[in-house]
């Protein structure tokens, strides 16, 4: 029996995990090129630059960035990049419905409620939350509850789910899993509610800042973009290397599908 070890398979292992080092940092690469290139609105996490659309500019966005955005999203999912799916799905779906109002000339009032009711899709069709979609986008996207403008978010948050109930991933499930918990409403329970709130808001406010620390410090030490996106997505592989459930973030419905 030879007991000798399969160096084919130890060469293919040594290959795969060179690649999954390699391939963020390529990913990483293209996308920036890309949106440089054709959308610089396109880059960052798409929430902001929806709020700047509408504060700054009457919520008037180009064709061109909801293309660019399903494309760099797919590249960076793709090579294994760390991305979420609220930023882009907000983006595109306010985008279109920016065109769509620009394309029936209407008011810059009705293409900020458009592009509002765009973002309230998104959420609702992604996260199966038509609720969490119109208040996000109210709250978040308008600044404003108005029943003129509430009313169009709402009906496009619920069409969306409706969509999503019968063709998207989650179907009547919800996104996330729930947690088997029941408030008794004893007063003894507040303290530790207050607590877990004082404890989330410093953790996002840290959170928050830390990104921009690493943004900001990341831009000083390499100031050539490319090189940036080079060492960047080749620390991102090698963190998957060491936690392979790092990236990309797949849903449930896609393991499945892979398996």
């Amino acid at each position: 029996m030879d007991c000798r070890p399969d160096t084919a398979t130890g060469d293919t292992h040594r290959a795969w995990l060179w690649l999954l080092c390699v391939m963020p940092a390529v990913g990483l690469l293209l996308v920036s090129w890309f949106t440089r290139r054709f959308a610089p609105e396109a880059q960052g996490h798409g929430v902001p630059e929806v709020i700047v659309a509408v504060a700054r500019h009457d919520g008037v966005m180009r064709p061109r960035v909801s293309l660019v955005k399903i494309l760099v999203s797919a590249l960076c999912i793709g090579t294994g990049a760390s991305v979420g799916r609220e930023g882009p799905i907000v983006q595109i779906g306010s985008c279109l419905r920016s065109v769509a109002g620009q394309w029936f000339q209407l008011s810059a009032r009705n293409i900020k409620v458009l592009v509002a009711a765009g973002a309230a899709a998104g959420i609702s069709a992604t996260f199966n939350a038509p609720l969490a979609g119109v208040i996000f986008a109210s709250e978040i996207i308008l600044g404003s509850f108005a029943a003129e403008s509430l009313t169009p978010i709402v009906v496009a948050s619920v069409v969306a789910d409706v969509v999503q109930v019968h063709v998207g991933e989650h179907g009547l499930n919800p996104a996330f899993q729930q947690l088997n918990y029941e408030y008794v409403g004893a007063w003894s329970q507040l303290p530790s509610y207050f607590t877990l709130g004082l404890v989330c808001g410093v953790a996002a406010v840290s959170f928050t800042k830390l990104l921009y620390a690493v943004k900001d410090l990341s831009e000083k030490w390499l100031p050539s973009w490319w090189a940036r996106e080079l060492v960047l997505g080749a620390i991102v592989g090698v963190a998957g290397l060491a936690y392979p459930r790092t990236p990309p973030a797949i849903s449930p419905a896609t393991e499945r599908n892979l398996a």
